[in-house]
């Protein structure tokens, strides 16, 4: 079995799941917390509504 250590530094951000269920940690949060190629993360996910704002073409 693994040893799992868990570290204290956190950053926040949004991701969107993209094929196959893949998103992609930003780069400014894995600069933040020293992610590297590799390295195993956890992670706390939930659903987010994002609504642009009106007169917003998207």
């Amino acid at each position: 079995m693994r040893e799992i250590t868990v570290m204290e530094k956190q950053a926040k951000g949004l991701a969107q799941v993209m094929g196959r269920g893949k998103i992609t940690i930003p780069k400014e949060a894995r600069d933040v917390l020293g992610i590297n190629d590799g390295d195993y993360v956890g992670f706390i996910v939930w659903k987010v509504e994002v609504v642009a704002p009106e007169g917003d073409p998207r």
